[in-house]
């Protein structure tokens, strides 16, 4: 058994702890979970590193617009680290009584878990509890962002992020979700995706088409098995002033 499949049953079997043993113990808090997976569906796509691609950051800056920093001191004890250090960040931003940030890092002061964040083309290895003593001692940095700031910033991300297939999220996909997609979408307000090249699996013949996922396409696509890849290249799209522009690739895998 290869590690990467080793490492994929490891993402699954936490997830699914994190799933029901964890809502166990907080009550239901649906954004907080959609984080708790955007970091994991990281980790497997990005060989255990959390890049912070803009659908995670994405709902991140959501909860730091949404919690208290008491909902965070909650969430410190979960079972992933990279998630557990980064809600106590996230805490930072919102407590005013620097003594409890302490606390939980004196609790934590034997954790010795780690995660990889590569937010950049440097690489970090992180312990909880370095993570946890690096912002304690920049605490200065870690104010109250105004909720209009972090508005903002959600909205630009929405703004700034094309989606070409509904379903998709951090490059993966579920084969029954894409066989219902009728085609590629973009979420930029007054463009629309006109043509795109569509490559079902590694050295497959590519296939030119409108803006449309044709039967003999869907017909490769019910083919495919978990890990395989789609690649959607040539991406037309026109603008609002009419003129067509092309766009970068994209990858899928299925789920």
């Amino acid at each position: 058994m290869t590690h990467r499949l080793l490492y994929r049953y490891f993402v699954c079997a936490l997830l699914l702890v994190c799933r029901y043993g964890h809502a166990q113990e907080h009550d239901k808090d649906t954004l907080f979970d959609r984080f708790r997976e955007d970091i994991l569906m990281e980790q497997e796509a990005n060989n255990g590193r959390v890049v912070w691609d803009d659908e995670t950051k994405e709902t991140y800056y959501m909860l730091l617009r949404t919690h208290s920093a008491a909902q965070f001191a909650k969430y410190t004890d979960d079972p992933i680290p990279a998630v557990r250090a980064k809600m106590f960040s996230a805490m930072a931003r919102k407590e005013q009584d620097k003594q409890r940030l302490r606390d939980i890092l004196y609790r934590h002061s034997d954790d010795t878990a780690t995660f990889i964040e590569a937010p950049t083309d440097v690489v970090m290895t992180w312990s909880v509890a370095g993570h946890m003593q690096m912002v304690v001692e920049g605490m200065e940095q870690f104010t109250s962002l105004a909720p209009v700031g972090l508005e903002a910033q959600v909205e630009k991300l929405k703004r700034d992020r094309i989606i070409f297939v509904a379903g998709a999220r951090h490059g993966f996909i579920a084969k029954e979700t894409l066989l219902k997609a009728d085609s590629v979408i973009s979420s930029l307000g007054g463009f629309r995706v006109v043509s795109f090249v569509l490559t079902v699996g590694v050295g497959a013949k590519a296939k030119r088409s409108g803006n449309i996922l044709t039967k003999r396409a869907k017909k490769d696509i019910s083919k495919l098995q978990r890990g395989d890849r789609i690649f959607i290249e040539q991406i037309k799209a026109a603008g609002p002033d009419a003129q067509v522009r092309i766009w970068n690739s994209i990858m899928l895998r299925i789920e």
